[in-house]
């Protein structure tokens, strides 16, 4: 069996990346966490005041998004060697594109069985990646509710 696992800064922390745990003992799936980068900046962006926008431009956009997506890398390879050291079996990937759009590929050429995707109570952005992934998807996706801490 072969899952798809949604990842991004909270999984570590996730209700849904401790299901994933727990099918990958319960059943010895391998999983394959999933992390797509997107634009995930805006070129402009409400100061902490909120008194107004603050231009960013192109280069610091870029230091912006390359040291984003370094950190990424870091905290997935960190959650690979983890699991791995527990005993399961786990392939971590980084991505670039439209989250939906890519899990959903990643799902289809890897074969997986499930796909699984947490939610959190402020949906914003993430509600709309994984309404998106149920609606397009061409396999099962379980969705795990996270419990905000507040």
């Amino acid at each position: 069996m072969k899952i798809v696992v949604a990842f991004n800064s909270l999984s570590p922390k996730s209700h849904s990346l401790k299901e994933a745990e727990g099918w990958a003992r319960e059943r010895g799936a391998e999983l394959i966490l999933t992390h797509v980068s997107g634009n995930e900046f805006e070129t402009l962006y409400w100061d902490t005041e909120g008194i107004g926008n603050v231009a960013i431009d192109q280069s610091q956009m870029y230091e912006i998004e390359r040291a984003a997506y370094e950190e990424m890398q870091v905290l997935l390879e960190k959650e690979v060697q983890r699991l791995k050291k527990d005993g399961i079996l786990v392939t971590g990937i980084m991505t670039k594109g439209d989250p939906a759009s890519e899990i959903i590929v990643q799902a289809q050429e890897v074969d997986a069985d499930l796909i699984i995707v947490g939610c959190h109570k402020r949906e914003g952005y993430q509600g709309m990646i994984y309404k998106s992934i149920i609606e397009k998807s061409d396999r099962p996706v379980l969705v795990v509710p996270t419990i905000d801490p507040d």
